[in-house]
């Protein structure tokens, strides 16, 4: 009887194991889906900056082939000071917009902050600063560029 009672023992010892095991894994396992979803959200925010950026060099493209147009074109003297005026206010508008929408950093920042645990979170982050940083060159780029456009209409106007 007495060694029955022991196999028991030991018998009920090991579901407990498997148990606790279980467990775990299946901790493990809402830690990946997690992780996953983490994952997601951030190609799905890559994708829509790399969108935002393409769309503002459409943008700069036009405009550049708007003032190129305008510069090589002889002006008439009778040109509204008003569509000038308009069209620096529109870029300036559209550029600040397209600025203002990439402020995705702040929402990734977020997202790592609250689903994944401090190990992952510093990885993460570690990988995105290389494209945090060439994104903040590229604005920077665009913001320069927007400004030397506005000089170049202010010259086109002051021919006028």
């Amino acid at each position: 009887m007495k060694l029955e009672a022991q196999l028991l023992k030991i018998i009920e010892e090991q579901q407990l194991q498997l148990q606790q095991q279980q467990q775990k894994l299946a901790e493990a396992l809402e830690y990946i889906h997690a992780q996953s979803a983490t994952i997601e959200q951030l190609q799905s925010y890559t994708k829509t900056l790399n969108e935002k950026q393409i769309e503002a060099a459409n943008i700069v493209t036009k405009y550049q082939q708007i003032v190129r147009q305008l510069s090589e074109q002889s002006i008439s003297a009778t040109l509204p000071q008003t569509l000038q005026d308009s069209l620096q206010v529109q870029l300036q508008a559209r550029l600040s917009d397209l600025v203002q929408n990439l402020q995705i950093e702040n929402q990734a920042k977020a997202i790592l902050a609250n689903s994944l645990p401090r190990l992952a979170q510093s990885e993460i982050e570690q990988q995105l600063k290389p494209m945090t940083d060439q994104i903040i060159k590229r604005m920077t780029s665009v913001e320069q560029y927007q400004q030397k456009l506005a000089e170049l209409i202010q010259q086109v106007s002051s021919r006028l």
